[in-house]
């Protein structure tokens, strides 16, 4: 329409909105007012302006945010430009603080944009645990002790506090973009955590050390990059790092902080030149009793392992996660995946595993009197899993020679199962002991005796191929038994019953050795295989411990078709028990038990008793658990066996698993939600107080362990008031 005239025009006061409030007394009641940095109209109500427009305000922010479908998705979630703030934690106060790098920052929340000019901070309380820091709908800075609430918070960062050590042990970035909806954000950070894109590439670093150098427990890592879901984590090398960057000391060597589990917190170690907690003499391995976890010295000799992790920690970003045993040979080691650690509670979801470090313990002259023995590449592999170690068919044959040669064996039989790849074994068969290095051989008759090898000299004939009585430099046989003529080192003279001998490349015991001085005639028995029918004119040597031609093929096997004592190639040094030590333990064995030796140079194999038949068994366990508390433990039972009975003295949640990976794989589930058949569930229970119960059907326990073996996983939530909780099994043994 047009503007009316003639018109009275109508003002109203004007001014800055504190300016208004200033002057509130000089209003009249009912009168209206403008404020010009709100834009927005103002009446006078008793003593207070009163905004006009808020109403139409709202009911307009209400359409929009209706039409515009954020009333349903509550987005945008997160921080407009992480670079457009800063975050830290002071450990000294325990506050958390985020400011702008320039004049402001904004983070939305549900849909409603917050700017902020100023440094928002919050102290958290001082109490163990993961501190969950967001900003709500209304722009308050808040923290939880569980996961965000993804639709109504905007996750911003997360600390793990130890209030014992009064340290900060983890330090987190979780100022996500607002791209990423908050619905696929939770999605992702449930099921996937960091996804590797380039880079950490490992080196300065020996598998071949012998210890004597600190370089022989050292590694670098090459700069690297992952992706949080939308956050970019860049881990940079610096000689001095800036607080709060990704900045590490990761090249030559890296300093790589220890994580481990303390009582029942985590802790963090100050980065050293060496992935691994130094001890008094060795360094440490953690290990739980009870419920409460410690670092323990490993052992001479004995192996531990260490995982390399990238993560989203401000300030120690690459980490070194303490292994949770010793082991005594590589293959064991070797066997341990990062889902196999027990890591409940962990401080965070947000990393990636790298490498995991094999390290062998021992009386080295390095610092921590360890040396590094394997580095396996986890970069591209799933969390928890590994790639294989694989052996040809001729590797595990020549490793398995000469490790059943250097072993001590009471009687037995070992044979290579050429399809499956694994050595099979059984008693009553004579074994020989071989040393590496020059020939030098031990024949162990069936009661473990020691027959000797005699340090002979290299002698030779020539055959006949007749039994008739030899001519001068010349031998005849008779099938096992051999007639010699002239024998300039009188080898009768120390020969006995129960020697060894070659004979060209064949190997026998002696069973008598007669000589007679005056016609320099001797004859010689031999047994442990046939002798082979030399030809007439065919060479016969016998070889001694030093003049030995063959010296270089120093391992002796059993040929079980041939029937008689065969050299082989093997391969040497320490690695060669580690690699096939678990060929034994995969095999089929009666009767029979293998041990690698301490000082890690053989296998010994022993005869046990032998025998069939179910018997019954119990075992009880006691637990220290707080109330209210879970936590995981080990319990021994069979490897294979059906318990038949349960007894509690608490109100508890039982579970027991067939393996450790059953167990992490059940870590969220809740009690009123059945588990998979094929979940690895052996039993679970829930009890309301002291109570006993015969468990109808029975449930059959098998260990799913690779290698089987009789530890069995178990995790017990606590519902009484008190910690102590005791469990009893009550079993029928089918495997020992």
């Amino acid at each position: 329409m047009p503007i009316p005239s003639p018109r009275i025009k109508f003002q109203v006061a004007r001014g800055d909105y504190s300016n208004l409030i200033a002057g509130l007394g000089e209003f009249q009641e009912g009168e209206l007012c403008y404020a010009r940095d709100q834009d927005s109209l103002y009446i006078k109500e008793g003593n207070e302006l009163i905004k006009l427009s808020s109403g139409l305000d709202a009911q307009l922010a209400n359409y929009i945010r209706e039409i515009a479908g954020i009333n349903y998705t509550n987005e945008p979630m997160g921080h407009a430009d992480k670079s457009e703030s800063s975050i830290g934690f002071d450990a000294g106060t325990r506050v958390f603080s985020i400011s702008p790098v320039g004049s402001s920052f904004t983070v939305w929340c549900a849909g409603i944009k917050i700017v902020f000019t100023e440094t928002e901070s919050i102290e958290l309380s001082d109490a163990t645990g993961l501190y969950y820091i967001y900003f709500d709908q209304n722009g308050a800075l808040g923290y939880q002790l569980n996961y965000f609430d993804w639709d109504s918070q905007a996750p911003t960062a997360y600390v793990y506090w130890n209030a014992d050590e009064q340290e900060g042990v983890y330090f987190g970035d979780e100022r996500h973009g607002i791209t990423l909806d908050w619905q696929t954000h939770e999605y992702l950070h449930r099921t996937r955590g960091a996804v590797l894109a380039n880079g950490f590439d490992i080196s300065g670093y020996t598998v071949s050390g012998d210890g004597s150098l600190d370089s022989h427990a050292k590694f670098s890592l090459a700069n690297g990059t992952f992706f949080d879901e939308d956050l970019q984590v860049d881990i940079v090398h610096s000689a001095a790092p800036a607080a709060n960057t990704w900045e590490q000391y990761i090249t030559d060597p890296c300093r790589a902080a220890v994580l481990y589990r303390s009582g029942s917190s985590y802790k963090i170690d100050t980065a050293t030149d060496y992935p691994v907690k130094l001890g008094t003499v060795y360094p440490y391995y953690n290990t739980v009793t009870g419920g409460l976890w410690s670092t323990v010295e490993a052992g001479a000799n004995k192996y531990i392992v260490a995982f390399v992790i990238g993560t989203n920690n401000l300030n120690n970003p690459v980490l070194s996660i303490m292994g949770q045993a010793q082991y005594n040979n590589i293959g064991d080691a070797q066997a341990v995946s990062f889902a196999s650690l027990n890591l409940d509670g962990f401080p965070s979801r947000e990393f990636r595993t790298l490498y995991r470090l094999i390290f062998q313990v021992g009386n080295y002259a390095n610092t921590p009197n360890a040396r590094l023995r394997e580095v396996l590449d986890l970069r591209y592999f799933s969390l928890g899993t590994q790639p294989p170690v694989e052996l040809t068919s001729e590797q595990i044959q020549d490793y398995a020679a000469q490790l059943f040669a250097n072993g001590t064996h009471s009687g037995l039989n070992f044979v290579y199962d050429d399809n499956n790849d694994r050595i099979n074994s059984s008693a009553d068969v004579r074994s020989v002991n071989a040393q590496t290095g020059d020939v030098s051989l031990e024949m162990l008759d069936a009661t473990d005796a020691a027959l000797s090898y005699t340090d002979t000299s290299l002698s030779s004939w020539t055959a006949t191929g007749t039994s008739n009585p030899p001519a001068f430099g010349e031998v005849s046989q008779d099938g096992n038994t051999l007639y010699f003529d002239t024998d300039p080192f009188n080898h009768a003279d120390t020969l006995t019953s129960g020697d060894l001998v070659l004979l060209n490349s064949d190997l026998f015991s002696v069973s008598s050795a007669t000589y007679v001085p005056g016609e320099s005639f001797w004859t010689l028995v031999l047994t442990g295989g046939t002798v082979p029918t030399y030809a007439a004119g065919q060479t016969v040597q016998l070889y001694s411990r030093t003049d030995n031609p063959i010296a270089n093929l120093d391992v002796w096997t059993y040929n079980l078709t041939r029937q008689k004592w065969e050299p082989k190639s093997a391969l040497r040094g320490t690695d060669i028990p580690d690699l096939v030590y678990p060929l034994f333990t995969h095999g089929h064995h009666t009767g029979i038990t293998f041990e690698l030796d301490a000082a890690n140079e053989h296998i010994d194999a022993t005869v046990t008793a032998t025998g069939s038949g179910a018997s019954r068994g119990s075992v009880s366990v006691s637990y220290v658990l707080n109330a209210g508390a879970t936590d995981i433990f080990n319990i021994t039972l069979p490897r294979s066996c059906l318990i038949y009975k349960v007894s509690i003295t608490k109100p508890v949640w039982f579970r027991l698993y067939n393996s450790s990976a059953a167990r992490s794989n059940d870590t969220f589930r809740d009690r009123t939600t059945d588990p998979a058949s094929s979940s690895g569930i052996i039993c679970e229970i829930i009890s309301t107080g002291n109570q006993a119960f015969t468990l109808t059907p029975i449930p059959s326990a098998m260990n799913a362990e690779s290698p089987a073996s009789n530890t069995y996983a178990v995790r017990v939530t606590n519902d009484d008031g008190t910690a102590n909780v005791e469990i009893a099994i009550e079993y029928l043994s089918l495997e020992q």
